[in-house]
């Protein structure tokens, strides 16, 4: 379901998630990203073998996005292009305009997220 790649020299981490990203994984999920943010400074979540996806998924990456922030560390999510992914942020009303905060403002994951039906 999912895998960590920690690269030291860079403080970064790659966790990378990978078939349905659901309610039903949703704790070994937020658990892969909270033990990264809690062990580099950079986090990279790549969803790119995602088969399917709901509303939990958005809600833990969200999550874990202003969390990073409060630690001041950075938080991306790679393999977002996918069409399933941004389906699930169109349909779920995630997209938006500007970012949940003020530190958020101009780097909120969800913004401008547009998808051609």
């Amino acid at each position: 379901m999912s895998n960590s790649q920690k690269i030291p020299s860079a403080g970064q981490t790659t966790v990378t998630l990978r078939g349905d990203l659901t309610i039903q994984n949703a704790i070994t999920i937020k658990g892969e990203i909270l033990n990264a943010l809690n062990t580099s400074s950079v986090v990279l979540v790549d969803i790119s073998n995602m088969n399917e996806g709901d509303l939990s998924l958005l809600q833990i990456i969200c999550s874990a996005h202003r969390t990073a922030d409060s630690m001041k560390k950075k938080l991306s999510v790679i393999g977002g292009d996918q069409k399933t992914y941004q389906q699930l942020i169109r349909q779920s009303g995630y997209s938006r305009s500007i970012g949940c905060r003020e530190s958020l403002r101009k780097n909120c994951l969800w913004m401008y997220t547009e998808v051609s039906s």
